[in-house]
């Protein structure tokens, strides 16, 4: 599949004349594996450097730097002498040139033909505003009395969006949405687990981190949570290929504590706060984006290796799914 961006706009006024529709861009807007060849098109008939600057429809960014395609139908009509032509066709970011490319020594021909340009790899990382993109047709001729060049379309054709980056920037975002619904909650969750269980009480925590931790990085205060998307882990795709947009954020719990009976009594208590209140989150519409489902994948128990307290953690495995609607 392709995104495939059209003119939309005219940018300059041309010093080509129009024929069977105004303005420039509507003249070039048909497509080019559909154009309408000699019902609509541009002219560039007297004088050297006859330019015309369209504006493109938006596209999105598709994650990837190949498969960019710059495309125009053209032809050099019958004309006296048959003047060596060229046309220089230009692509830009704004004002920015982002490649311009030449063809030249354009034969008389009463056939449109379509010629193609693939961006480079540079070429296609250097556009950063999918918004913003134009195309600039110039023709020159020698004599330049002589030149009659046409086209009737113009567009450019990019990659659709890469479903990888897709999927991996939802499980960002949702990262983000359970790190900042953890940090919002968890503390009066806490609270009200104190107050139902009424033998211990739960210490707030100390820090919601977005990366794996353990005991050997340094953690000074605990309870710590850490949320993250796993290493390598993929977005789950359909039999088409394509990402429903499920995949996996792990929440990791770490706590500490001399008493081994406590430590555990931490683990699980920590675990349950934390889906209650992702849950809550969710109800509330918070988190109205996502469905959710999690389960307790490991906890594991091992004590500091300079002291006589143990540490504990425990993986908590969370499905994300984007929903269209709640």
């Amino acid at each position: 599949m392709v995104q495939t961006l059209p003119p939309t706009s005219t940018l300059t006024p041309a010093d080509w004349d129009s024929f069977g529709d105004t303005p420039d861009h509507a003249t070039v807007d048909e497509g080019v594996d559909t154009h309408d060849e000699f019902t609509t098109y541009l002219r560039g008939q007297v004088g050297g450097g006859l330019q015309t600057v369209v504006g493109l429809a938006t596209g999105s960014d598709p994650g990837v730097h190949s498969g960019h395609v710059i495309r125009v139908v053209f032809r050099k009509a019958a004309s006296v002498g048959n003047p060596a032509t060229r046309v220089y066709v230009q692509l830009f970011q704004g004002a920015t040139p982002i490649t311009g490319i030449e063809e030249s020594g354009l034969a008389r021909t009463t056939l449109w033909k379509t010629f193609e340009y693939t961006l480079t790899t540079a070429e296609a990382a250097a556009i950063t505003d999918y918004s913003d993109l134009r195309l600039s047709l110039t023709t020159t001729s020698v004599p330049a009395t002589n030149l009659d060049l046409r086209v009737t379309a113009v567009e450019l054709q990019l990659p659709d969006v890469v479903e990888s980056v897709v999927a991996w920037t939802l499980a960002e975002g949702a990262s983000d949405a359970v790190a900042a619904a953890l940090t919002a909650g968890m503390s009066a969750k806490l609270d009200a687990l104190d107050t139902e269980y009424g033998d211990i009480v739960l210490p707030d925590i100390a820090a919601v981190h977005r990366n794996p931790m353990s005991v050997d990085d340094g953690i000074q205060t605990f309870p710590v949570l850490a949320v993250y998307s796993p290493g390598g882990q993929l977005p789950i795709l359909n039999d088409g290929g394509h990402a429903d947009g499920l995949f996996e954020i792990e929440v990791q719990v770490l706590v500490k504590d001399r008493d081994q009976a406590v430590l555990q009594k931490y683990v699980y208590r920590y675990v349950r706060a934390a889906v209650e209140v992702l849950t809550e989150a969710w109800v509330a519409s918070t988190l109205d984006e996502w469905n959710l489902q999690a389960s307790l994948m490991s906890v594991v128990y091992s004590p500091f290796v300079e002291s006589t307290e143990w540490s504990s953690g425990a993986v908590l495995t969370i499905q994300m799914n984007k929903l269209e609607a709640k």
